[in-house]
């Protein structure tokens, strides 16, 4: 009876691999085998398929097929000759692979389909969107990436956040025409910089680059599978701590592939509905790197030092504020005072569910303030000194 039910366990497993292996003859047509050049494909003996990648400096790695890139690859570029419109959202830390995660799918995309236009934006574009709708080709296929766009929703008004979700709804109608195609990336630090009801959150892939202890909760919610969630959680604390980790490929012969991250990054991710681990190798390429953050020569050459001191305001109002942006662009909790984490706590736990003015709320609350704060006196004179150091730095890019 054991051995019947293991064998019956083996043939629906097979079954529903075989399932969502199955492709569209058409779409296959089009979208091609990605491994059919610069792979191999293998069978280990509980059904699961391998493929043997080829990195660029030439190291060729055994990992599951379904963990390659160019597996998202095909299945984003079926979903988007079907739906027309796809949308990619990328959740990780600064500094954990957003923007080398996102240039490696971008990478697969256009080089299977050559007639994608790719356009990179920050959050600064975004926030005059008029700008970034005259920037699209009309009639053409698209590739929108939205860098660093957290928090977004703290800088604009109600009633421009409202334009332009109407504007990224409408988009492919009214700017780019009935026959184009769009795919969009977005990209932000922390899970919840968003409303659920928003565009950037209104997501097909997802993509999620780092965990951090207060994203756990927010990825369950997310990736739905707390199993999935689980493994991912060792996997990337192994890759961040050791730069090495390892994973069963063969659960019969307890097969273990080892990969060292310095090769491979690995990342969590959800294709409609179902989510797995996926291994992400750097390509270098001309025309999917050309985001303005990418090279070193964009970046500002100072210090953080430098950085601080330039800041010549009151030293309370600056920690707040640098903690506060940091949180802002890294998503970690960690660098808000206790205090202040508890409340935003709070704050976000009973913002999901409500709907409020949050520049009223503001409003009240200062109202409610029994002491006034000392300040020290402002001049012009400072701001003009402080701008002059900035101008300085930024005019040196």
């Amino acid at each position: 009876m054991e051995r019947i039910a293991q064998s019956q366990s083996r043939y629906l497993q097979n079954l529903k691999k075989e399932e969502t292996l199955e492709v569209d003859n058409e779409i296959e047509k089009i979208l091609g085998n990605p491994f059919t050049e610069s792979t191999n494909e293998n069978k280990s003996s509980t059904g699961v398929k391998t493929t043997i990648v080829t990195c660029q400096d030439g190291d060729q790695i055994e990992m599951p097929q379904s963990w390659t890139p160019e597996s998202m690859v095909n299945n984003i570029l079926s979903h988007n000759r079907i739906n027309s419109v796809s949308n990619v959202l990328l959740i990780g830390a600064t500094g954990s692979g957003k923007s080398t995660t996102a240039k490696r799918i971008i990478h697969g995309l256009h080089t299977k389909h050559p007639s994608y236009i790719i356009l990179w934006f920050s959050r600064h574009d975004i926030m005059n969107f008029k700008k970034v709708l005259e920037k699209i080709p009309k009639g053409r296929d698209v590739i929108l990436v939205f860098d660093d766009i957290s928090f977004l929703s703290d800088l604009m008004s109600k009633s421009e956040l409202a334009e332009m979700g109407n504007d990224m709804a409408t988009i492919r109608h009214t700017y780019l025409g009935e026959s184009s195609k769009m795919i969009t990336f977005n990209m932000i630090h922390y899970s919840k910089s968003f409303s659920k009801s928003s565009h950037a959150r209104s997501s097909h892939f997802t993509i999620a680059t780092s965990l951090t202890g207060n994203e756990m909760a927010n990825f369950e919610e997310i990736f739905g599978n707390k199993w999935v969630l689980k493994n991912y959680a060792q996997v990337y604390r192994n890759s961040t701590l050791k730069g090495r980790f390892g994973y069963m490929l063969d659960g019969h012969s307890e097969k273990m592939q080892y990969y060292n991250t310095d090769k491979f990054h690995p990342v969590l991710i959800n294709e409609i509905n179902h989510s797995h681990l996926m291994l992400v190798d750097k390509i270098d390429c001309e025309i999917c790197g050309q985001d303005k953050f990418a090279d070193s020569k964009n970046k500002p050459a100072t210090t953080e030092e430098e950085f601080v001191s330039l800041l010549k305001y009151p030293e309370t109002h600056v920690r707040k504020a640098l903690k506060w942006y940091s949180f802002m662009r890294t998503g970690n909790l960690m660098l808000l005072p206790a205090h202040d984490r508890k409340v935003f706590k709070m704050i976000t736990k009973l913002a999901e569910h409500v709907n409020l003015d949050f520049k009223k709320i503001c409003e009240i609350a200062d109202s409610k303030k029994k002491y006034k704060t000392r300040f020290t006196k402002r001049t012009k004179e400072l701001d003009e000194d402080i701008n002059k150091g900035i101008d300085k730095i930024i005019d040196s890019v």
